[in-house]
């Protein structure tokens, strides 16, 4: 009971926002209307002061419950953008999602290294955590599938001579350019996110961003089939776009929107890292 009533505190602060504020006006007037309409119906007449205390309660009480119910924060949301697209918003590990299944999608930087240091491939990015996770003693095998699908599939390339690095690559290919990888029966598909600067440094301009997420839902629609696509809230952290998580959300759904006649039959899945989560307002997203 107390931890019920804890969280109960701990949500109520944290909907004391405008929003809170402007439904609890609103919600005053029309409990007080429904209250004085039932005493006239039931011909309440000179009510003695314990009525009114308990008309008071039942009027400012049921106002805070009503108020806070309707803008309390979420901690998912879904999202029907079209007969052919429902986006879903959930807090998670993305890692959680890899079935034979599904569908999940990896930022990668634009050389698709294989390196996990602290000088090409972040071991705390997304990008390293899957490299350790499955090719930790095996980082070849990996450069091998994804040399081999770039290759058969003629994708262009930029030939750099010199990395600062060693063990980085020196093919260079268009961000949005998206690779299937086979990890037993799970299909991860990696998208290059970020460049990489004379210092090996990742980073991502805005615009250069909206295209590599319309590159991997388009690559979504053409080979996922009926199976869900999860991918994780790109452009946090390592990628340097300096921009809040609800900016970045909200920018990500506005250009899955852009992306026309998007067709994803098994639905497309955002997953939120926990620490995250807790700073989105998901009631603020709203799409007719």
């Amino acid at each position: 009971m107390n931890t019920i009533i804890i969280r109960f505190v701990q949500q109520l602060k944290i909907s004391l926002s405008m929003d809170f504020w402007k439904t609890l006006i609103s919600t005053l007037g029309a409990v007080s209307a429904v209250v004085t309409l039932i005493s006239f119906v039931f011909q309440v007449q000179n009510p003695c002061t314990l009525v009114m205390v308990i008309y008071f309660i039942i009027v400012i009480g049921g106002s805070l419950i009503i108020s806070w119910l309707l803008t309390r924060r979420r901690d998912s949301l879904k999202l029907k953008l079209s007969n052919t697209l429902t986006v879903n918003v959930n807090a998670g590990d993305l890692f959680d999602f890899a079935s034979s299944t599904n569908y999940v999608v990896i930022p990668v930087n634009e050389y698709f290294d294989t390196v996990v240091n602290t000088k090409i491939v972040s071991p705390s990015s997304l990008h390293g955590q899957f490299i350790n996770k499955y090719f930790r003693y095996n980082h070849i095998e990996l450069h091998e599938q994804i040399e081999s699908y770039l290759t058969q599939n003629n994708v262009e390339y930029t030939e750099v001579p010199e990395r600062p690095n060693i063990g980085g690559y020196k093919k260079k290919y268009r961000l949005g350019t998206c690779v299937p990888v086979q990890v037993g029966q799970v299909t991860y598909v990696l998208v290059a996110l970020t460049h990489f600067d004379d210092e090996d440094h990742a980073y991502v301009e805005l615009s250069e961003f909206g295209r590599c997420i319309s590159s991997v839902c388009r690559f979504i629609e053409n080979n996922a089939g009926n199976r869900p696509a999860y991918m994780p809230l790109m452009g946090m952290g390592l990628s340097r776009l300096n921009q809040t998580g609800q900016f970045i959300l909200k920018y990500t759904l506005d250009t899955i929107v852009g992306v026309k006649d998007l067709a994803i039959p098994g639905g497309l899945n955002i997953v939120v890292y926990p620490p995250t989560a807790k700073t989105l307002d998901l009631n603020a997203i709203k799409y007719n």
